[in-house]
């Protein structure tokens, strides 16, 4: 683990937090394996080699009292604010860059933060990913649960840009899979979830699956 990075992205929650943002985001990507060290309370030592820290904004019909403090309090805290050529917005702190998400509720595009001056990328299939929280270093931060977590990786790996993070992301489920395959609960959540899909979203879950010899077999099987 890069403490460096591990500095970076405890600065990121700080700023969420005093801006009231942290009830309100859920920290998705690889920075949640991170965090999951926490939640096993064990051995699990996450495969985290991202540069990247995505935060996804949960409830975009949401207005948080005090919004307008959030990026005053990224550049009091050392990041760089950037437009970038997709109307996206990002911050920047060393090589760590931070990115705001939201679901595409209306179709893909771009969000308004409200009253943040924040854009944030509209994205297909966040549904599928179920919050749950965790406490570390003294905040309470959401994150999705491992289940979930590892179903949406499989449901958009076969569109994931740019091309060479599908191979990583495989490998981040496959190790994740290895370390909860002797955990009986932990390894039937993951059956029920995928259980509880659609048809159609199972069956291209468990076709990616197949395809990278991983088991997502539910305990009834």
């Amino acid at each position: 683990m890069n403490t460096r990075r591990e500095g970076v992205f405890w600065d990121l929650i700080d700023v969420l937090d005093n801006a009231g943002f942290l009830p309100h985001i859920m920290i998705i990507g690889s920075w949640a394996e991170y965090l999951y060290v926490d939640y096993f309370n064990d051995d699990y030592v996450p495969n985290l080699k991202t540069h990247d820290i995505d935060v996804f904004y949960q409830n975009p019909f949401f207005e948080i009292e005090g919004a307008e403090k959030l990026r005053g309090l990224f550049k009091e805290a050392g990041f760089l604010f950037a437009s970038n050529p997709s109307g996206t917005s990002s911050f920047f702190k060393g090589d760590i860059e931070v990115e705001f998400l939201s679901s595409a509720w209306d179709g893909k595009g771009i969000f308004e933060i409200p009253f943040t001056g924040i854009s944030a990328e509209k994205l297909d299939n966040m549904s599928l990913l179920e919050p749950m929280q965790i406490k570390s270093n003294g905040h309470l931060i959401k994150v999705p649960t491992p289940a979930s977590y590892i179903v949406h990786k499989l449901y958009i790996n076969p569109v994931r840009r740019p091309e060479h993070k599908r191979q990583k992301d495989i490998d981040a489920i496959r190790m994740l899979l290895s370390y909860i395959q002797n955990d009986p609960i932990e390894k039937g959540m993951v059956g029920s979830f995928v259980d509880g899909l659609s048809n159609e979203t199972r069956d291209k879950i468990l076709e990616v699956a197949s395809a990278n010899g991983l088991s997502l077999k539910s305990p009834a099987e």
